[in-house]
């Protein structure tokens, strides 16, 4: 617990943040009563080491999830299109079909046309 200091300020500093600016000088600032950690290069290039893992792994999550929609979207369209392809190749059996039997009925009972 040595370690561990806080540090009392004044609530101006926080005010004064919150209306000036959010510029790059100005976001690293200490109010009052706020806990601060003291970390080693070591553990900070283990952090920021750990981030851009993390940074690499959602990246490359996210690409194979536009991939595999972009599959999936492939595969709807392909299903529709077989679907209808079916739809068609049934009307064709079935007008088929009824020609047969309207043949069929004409020549009297003989059937004519072959399944």
């Amino acid at each position: 617990m040595e370690n561990i200091s806080i540090s009392h300020f004044e609530n101006d500093a926080v005010q004064d943040k919150k209306l000036e600016s959010y510029d790059w000088g100005k976001d690293n600032f200490l109010a009052g009563q706020e806990l601060t950690v003291t970390v080693t290069l070591r553990e900070y290039r283990e952090l920021v080491a750990s981030k851009a893992t993390a940074d690499q792994t959602v990246q490359a999550s996210r690409e194979k999830v536009v991939k595999l929609e972009a599959e999936l979207k492939e595969a709807k369209a392909e299903a529709e299109r077989l679907k209808a392809e079916n739809y068609d190749l049934q009307n064709k059996v079935l007008a088929a079909q009824s020609r047969c039997n309207a043949q069929g009925d004409a020549a009297d009972g003989e059937g004519s046309c072959e399944e």
